[in-house]
């Protein structure tokens, strides 16, 4: 909104996402703060003279009906989401560490009678046997 009011009187301003408390933050060059400040300061005291009592926003349309009664279900359908992402990544992450795991463990022989690092060429074996 703050922007919105500086864009309409031509002041430059960028908003930012503040990390650090979780809130935005308006930046305005050092050359247009006054500007910014009386754009401000003017807006506000007009907002000071609307009767609110007397405000009708009028009736929602259907879509924003809509909109607003089906948010509960698209946050539960979000969060479903969320969490059954972070879960596959998990036990993706889990599956390879896994594998990794295995493959540094040593292995008797095999079943086959083979040595466990050799392996066997059957073209190799059969010339050897003739």
């Amino acid at each position: 909104m703050m922007r919105h009011v500086l864009a309409e009187e031509d002041v430059p301003a960028v908003v930012e996402r503040d990390h650090r408390s979780g809130g935005w933050t308006v930046l305005v060059a050092e050359a247009a703060v006054e500007d910014a400040e009386r754009a401000l300061e003017n807006r506000a005291a007009m907002a000071t003279n609307i009767d609110w009592d007397s405000f009708d926003p009028g009736e929602l349309s259907p879509r924003d009906a809509r909109l607003l009664a089906s948010a509960p279900a698209r946050r539960r359908v979000t969060r479903a989401l969320l969490a059954f992402g972070t879960v596959l990544l998990l036990g993706m992450v889990l599956i390879g560490f896994l594998t990794m795991l295995l493959e540094l463990l040593p292995f008797s022989e095999d079943p086959a009678g083979n040595d466990e690092g050799r392996q066997v060429n059957p073209a190799t074996e059969a010339s050897s046997e003739s």
